[in-house]
């Protein structure tokens, strides 16, 4: 009887560590652009959604925005950000309404992070006076989410 235990303990210990799996979690950014929203309150705003579609969270996630074009180049804004942690599943927002003028205008965002690495994204929009216009920009953001 003991030598049947003992066989069944020493398979059990060749068995086990068979089975069990190292799963690994890995962050990762997906960036959507969005320009003006057609109601008051988000009317001017220019930005975008930091997604984390990753199964862990990402750490120090730092961003760059950069705006520019519009008639004869008027427009050229840039804002950024450091610093942030972003659970799976959530995002962060970064926007901006400082943005006048009249023209085309392309909008770049750049983010990185110390363990999901970098991802770019850039956008071509309409800048009218206050409010910029991304074709389908807050479908993408709906869509993403």
């Amino acid at each position: 009887m003991k030598t049947r235990l003992v066989g069944i303990f020493v398979c059990m210990l060749l068995v086990v560590p068979c089975l069990s799996m190292t799963v690994v979690a890995d962050p990762e950014l997906e960036i959507s652009i969005y320009g003006g929203f057609p109601v008051i309150f988000k009317m001017g705003n220019v930005g975008g959604a930091i997604v984390n579609v990753g199964d862990a969270t990402t750490h120090n996630v730092s961003y760059n925005v950069v705006i520019t074009g519009g008639f004869q180049d008027s427009i050229n804004y840039a804002f950024n950000g450091t610093g942030y942690n972003i659970s799976p599943g959530n995002a962060l927002g970064v926007s901006t309404n400082a943005i006048e003028g009249f023209g085309p205008v392309e909008i770049t965002i750049a983010v990185s992070s110390s363990d999901a690495g970098s991802v770019n994204e850039t956008a071509q929009g309409f800048q009218i006076g206050g409010f910029t216009w991304v074709p389908f920009g807050w479908v993408r953001v709906f869509l993403s989410g």
